[in-house]
């Protein structure tokens, strides 16, 4: 028996629309849950696997309902269903936050079957990139407050000198918490720091570990995810 991807809930308004995708989906053995409050997917992202969402819902966006799942700690690939044009800016802003790909409203049952495919076959990706924040964030509690200020300030590109002068201690105690940074978490460069720290944010997807057991067109899926992703604060 095939194993079920996981939950994938849909709010959308048009009826049509939300049976072809809960057709599509439960021949691809999802779990389906369909929601008519914004409220009650939020309160349920814990539970899902990934989401298929109108660009619009009352007064909100898709890009509000991404941002508050992020703030619950619910990294989930999205499909947003749009009627008509989005302006370039919002269609680049949740490209960047995590949407895998735009349905139109009136898409038919093939294009359906494939958003819900892409779905599929992201959030295998995803579920393993949680694996891997989950295992790195536990590295990173080892860090003190002093020293995720340096990890954070590396990250943003300033040099020793300049941690030093904005945090007030001396150059010494700059690479010292430096080295430690590296030590307790047991990387080897800034570029590897500056990809973790997004990792724990759910702002980049690991690819490395297991990009061997994905078939291309996956690969290529999370290359787009990779380089489209925000830049932003890394830690707290």
């Amino acid at each position: 028996m095939t194993q079920s991807p996981g939950t994938l809930g849909i709010l959308t308004a048009n009826t049509s629309l939300t049976t072809r995708i809960a057709n599509a989906a439960a021949q691809a053995t999802w779990k389906v849950e369909c929601y008519i409050q914004r409220e009650d997917l939020l309160a349920d992202a814990h539970k899902l696997t990934a989401v298929i969402v109108d660009f619009r819902w009352g007064d909100s966006t898709a890009l509000e309902l991404q941002r508050d799942l992020k703030d619950r700690g619910a990294y989930l690939p999205v499909v947003v269903v749009v009627e008509g044009h989005l302006s370039p800016r919002d269609s680049q802003t949740m490209l960047r936050n995590g949407c895998l790909q735009f349905l139109d409203s009136e898409a038919d049952t093939v294009e359906v079957i494939k958003a819900v495919t892409g779905l599929h076959l992201t959030a295998v990706v995803y579920k393993h990139c949680d694996q891997e924040r989950q295992s790195f964030r536990k590295l990173f509690q080892s860090l003190s407050s002093d020293e995720c200020q340096v990890a954070r300030m590396i990250v943003e590109g300033h040099p020793n000198k300049v941690i030093a002068s904005r945090v007030d201690v001396s150059l010494r105690t700059v690479e010292s918490r430096r080295a430690r940074v590296f030590t307790k978490t047991g990387l080897e460069s800034v570029c590897q720091l500056s990809k973790w720290l997004a990792i724990l944010e759910g702002k980049l997807i690991s690819l490395e570990r297991f990009s061997e057991k994905l078939p291309t067109d996956v690969k290529s899926t999370v290359v787009h995810l990779l380089t489209s992703q925000d830049e932003g604060a890394m830690i707290g």
